[in-house]
Protein backbone atom coordinates (compact mmCIF):
# COMPACT_ATOMS: atom_id res chain seq x y z
CA UNK A 1 0.00 0.00 0.00
CA UNK A 2 1.44 3.49 -0.41
CA UNK A 3 1.04 6.01 1.87
CA UNK A 4 -0.97 9.09 1.25
CA UNK A 5 1.38 12.68 1.21
CA UNK A 6 1.96 13.07 4.40
CA UNK A 7 0.08 10.06 5.80
CA UNK A 8 3.73 9.35 7.11
CA UNK A 9 3.99 12.46 9.22
CA UNK A 10 0.01 12.45 10.38
CA UNK A 11 1.11 8.18 11.38
CA UNK A 12 3.62 9.17 13.67
CA UNK A 13 1.62 11.92 14.99
CA UNK A 14 -0.82 10.08 16.26
CA UNK A 15 1.25 7.90 17.25
CA UNK A 16 2.89 9.79 20.15
CA UNK A 17 -0.49 11.38 20.90
CA UNK A 18 -1.58 7.41 21.53
CA UNK A 19 1.28 6.85 23.15
CA UNK A 20 1.29 9.64 25.61
CA UNK A 21 -2.58 8.93 26.40
CA UNK A 22 -1.02 5.11 27.09
CA UNK A 23 1.46 6.96 29.99
CA UNK A 24 -0.06 6.39 33.53
CA UNK A 25 -0.36 9.77 35.10
CA UNK A 26 -0.11 10.24 38.79
CA UNK A 27 -0.81 13.26 40.49
CA UNK A 28 -3.68 14.88 42.52
CA UNK A 29 -6.86 14.92 40.25
CA UNK A 30 -5.26 13.19 37.15
CA UNK A 31 -5.64 9.24 36.40
CA UNK A 32 -5.14 8.82 32.78
CA UNK A 33 -4.89 5.31 31.64
CA UNK A 34 -5.45 4.07 28.22
CA UNK A 35 -4.90 -0.02 27.42
CA UNK A 36 -2.24 0.24 24.29
CA UNK A 37 0.78 -1.02 26.13
CA UNK A 38 2.60 -2.54 23.53
CA UNK A 39 4.19 -1.08 20.00
CA UNK A 40 2.24 -3.42 18.38
CA UNK A 41 -1.05 -2.39 19.89
CA UNK A 42 0.02 1.14 19.17
CA UNK A 43 0.82 0.77 15.77
CA UNK A 44 -2.72 -1.34 15.37
CA UNK A 45 -4.85 1.53 16.87
CA UNK A 46 -3.29 3.77 14.06
CA UNK A 47 -3.77 1.83 11.33
CA UNK A 48 -7.15 1.19 12.56
CA UNK A 49 -7.74 5.20 12.75
CA UNK A 50 -6.50 5.77 8.98
CA UNK A 51 -8.74 2.73 8.08
CA UNK A 52 -11.55 3.99 8.97
CA UNK A 53 -10.56 7.86 7.65
CA UNK A 54 -10.13 6.21 4.25
CA UNK A 55 -13.42 4.37 4.71
CA UNK A 56 -15.48 7.23 5.64
CA UNK A 57 -12.87 9.69 3.75
CA UNK A 58 -12.71 11.75 6.73
CA UNK A 59 -9.38 13.47 8.22
CA UNK A 60 -7.44 11.05 10.14
CA UNK A 61 -7.22 13.51 12.91
CA UNK A 62 -11.23 14.10 12.88
CA UNK A 63 -11.23 9.87 13.12
CA UNK A 64 -9.09 9.96 15.98
CA UNK A 65 -10.93 12.99 17.52
CA UNK A 66 -13.92 11.13 17.62
CA UNK A 67 -12.23 7.45 18.50
CA UNK A 68 -10.52 8.91 21.60
CA UNK A 69 -12.00 12.10 22.96
CA UNK A 70 -16.14 11.74 21.46
CA UNK A 71 -16.72 8.52 22.57
CA UNK A 72 -13.53 6.52 24.10
CA UNK A 73 -14.05 3.48 21.25
CA UNK A 74 -10.19 3.69 21.05
CA UNK A 75 -9.47 2.27 24.40
CA UNK A 76 -13.27 1.42 24.86
CA UNK A 77 -13.24 -1.20 21.55
CA UNK A 78 -10.01 -1.01 19.65
CA UNK A 79 -7.35 -1.44 22.39
CA UNK A 80 -9.82 -3.49 24.73
CA UNK A 81 -10.73 -5.95 21.74
CA UNK A 82 -7.37 -6.15 20.03
CA UNK A 83 -6.77 -9.71 20.13
CA UNK A 84 -9.50 -10.41 17.56
CA UNK A 85 -9.50 -7.25 16.18
CA UNK A 86 -5.90 -7.43 14.68
CA UNK A 87 -6.51 -10.74 12.86
CA UNK A 88 -9.29 -9.38 10.66
CA UNK A 89 -8.58 -6.94 7.12
CA UNK A 90 -8.72 -3.61 6.77
CA UNK A 91 -12.58 -3.24 5.38
CA UNK A 92 -13.90 -5.64 8.19
CA UNK A 93 -11.95 -3.22 10.29
CA UNK A 94 -13.25 -0.14 8.95
CA UNK A 95 -17.12 -1.21 8.84
CA UNK A 96 -16.96 -3.05 12.32
CA UNK A 97 -15.66 0.28 13.89
CA UNK A 98 -18.16 2.57 11.88
CA UNK A 99 -20.71 0.12 13.12
CA UNK A 100 -19.90 0.61 16.62
CA UNK A 101 -19.56 4.70 16.56
CA UNK A 102 -23.34 4.36 14.95
CA UNK A 103 -24.25 2.47 17.67
CA UNK A 104 -22.87 5.22 20.13
CA UNK A 105 -24.72 7.94 18.21
CA UNK A 106 -21.66 9.19 17.36
CA UNK A 107 -22.08 8.74 13.80
CA UNK A 108 -25.74 8.72 11.99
Amino acid sequence: MRLRTGSFVLHLVTGIIVLIRAVHFKGSDCMCEARLATFEQLSFAIFCIEAVAEYLNWDPRDVYALLADKTNLLDDYIARYFDVLHTQDRLYIAEDIVRELKAEGALA
